[in-house]
């Protein structure tokens, strides 16, 4: 019986260890919401993309491409609006958010 605790417990700290390593806090874009800067930073920082293997997908700012991220990213839905208007409102969320991305398991939204 203790040996298999010991297995156990060895076997958990090396998945915690996996997921510890694997795993940082996004920070919020500092340049201007709705520029190409703005739309490259977000994917890279949240790991976010909503291109296939093949780099096919929507266009920045293409009203799939903002539900893609959003959905991605645990952020509300902004459908309805202006994608002016969207960029400003994800700026917002993920200024107010607390995100964590790990290559596991995506974007993570710890704290609203």
């Amino acid at each position: 019986m203790k040996r298999r605790t010991i297995t156990f417990s060895l076997i958990a700290l090396a998945a915690f260890s996996l997921v510890v390593a694997t795993t940082r806090m996004a920070k919020p874009p500092t340049v201007a919401p709705c520029s190409d800067a703005w739309f490259v930073y977000i994917e890279k920082e949240y790991d976010a993309s909503p291109s296939d293997e093949e780099g096919h997908g929507p266009d920045f700012g293409d009203p799939s491409w903002f539900s893609s991220f959003e959905y991605q990213a645990g952020i509300p839905n902004t459908s309805g609006r202006l994608p002016d208007q969207r960029c400003l409102a994800i700026q917002q969320q993920l200024e107010r958010r607390t995100i964590v991305v790990s290559r596991l398991f995506g974007a993570i939204t710890l704290w609203r």
